[in-house]
């Protein structure tokens, strides 16, 4: 059974993701790392942020506030809204910006540089959390 949040959580969520300078894309993995150590660096106390990997040095990077009782889930659900993206959600991320997973290449998500094991949807985020989705 699928939880839906209030739609001003979600909207909340969205404008404070557009605020913060909402997705912007990296080629390269020296640039990557730099802009990886000043984003999570820079997040505040409330922020989170999330980065999907396409596998072939292209990177989207998303960040802003979370909200109680947010999940993985809900964190690409708003990025979706901001970074005009679509997604595909089962247990685990099926398809995200029209990449979908293929048996040989699939979409995995890390929480703070561990796996997430289980439904995404469960998977609760706080603020200073790394969520990085990657086709791999």
């Amino acid at each position: 059974m699928e939880r839906h949040y209030p739609k001003f959580i979600i909207i909340l969520s969205l404008l404070i993701i557009v605020i913060c300078g909402a997705g912007y894309f990296l080629w390269g993995k020296d640039r990557m790392s730099v802009a990886y150590q000043q984003a999570t660096a820079g997040l505040s106390e409330k922020e989170a942020l999330l980065v999907l990997d396409y596998g072939d040095d292209k990177e989207r990077w998303f960040k802003g506030e979370i909200q109680s009782g947010m999940t993985v889930a809900n964190v690409i659900q708003a990025s979706s809204m901001a970074g005009n993206f679509d997604y595909k959600i089962n247990s685990h991320v099926s398809s995200l910006d029209g990449v979908a997973s293929n048996g040989s290449k699939n979409w995995h998500c890390y929480l703070n540089s561990e796996q997430v094991d289980g439904q995404i949807a469960k998977q609760k985020v706080n603020p200073k959390d790394k969520i990085v989705c990657k086709y791999q």
